[in-house]
């Protein structure tokens, strides 16, 4: 503690490799909510899509379930979003931390990504696929509702 506020300082060779484990942790807990309310999600668009088809001649109740399926969809796109923010906010101060601590760049795991397409992309496809479905197919059933 310092005399003059009354606050202990952060010191980084004590506290840093605790720090780095809880980064390290909050980041892999991250992912598998991540990927957890990915699968959720789609399961939630496919139960949708389902009903949505099974609505035949009801264009008012495929109208409203193409809703429902856009809103499902626009949230678990800005959810994605959050999440992928976190993600890489945890990630950048694991390898500054990494760096700080003087991590041998041989070992250190937050300095490089991956080589490859990353799964990020992955989940932008599945989201932007649903996306387009809820809008096409909710237009056109709209439009044949009006007429």
């Amino acid at each position: 503690m310092s005399a003059e506020d009354g606050e202990a300082k952060w010191d980084l060779k004590v506290s840093g490799p605790e720090q780095l484990r809880e980064l390290n942790a909050m980041e892999r807990n991250q992912d598998r909510s991540y990927w957890a309310s990915t699968a959720i999600f789609v399961t939630a668009n496919a139960v949708a899509a389902a009903v949505f088809f099974q609505q035949e001649s009801h264009y008012l109740a495929r109208t409203a379930i193409g809703m429902v399926g856009l809103l499902i969809t626009l949230t678990w796109f800005l959810i994605a979003i959050r999440s992928h923010q976190y993600e890489s906010m945890w990630g950048r101060k694991a390898a500054e931390l990494e760096k700080a601590l003087g991590v041998d760049s041989r070992y250190a795991i937050w300095s490089d990504k991956p080589k490859g397409i990353s799964s990020w992309y992955a989940i932008l496809m599945a989201i932007s696929g649903f996306m387009a479905f809820w809008i096409v197919g909710t237009a056109i059933v709209a439009f044949n509702l009006m007429i």
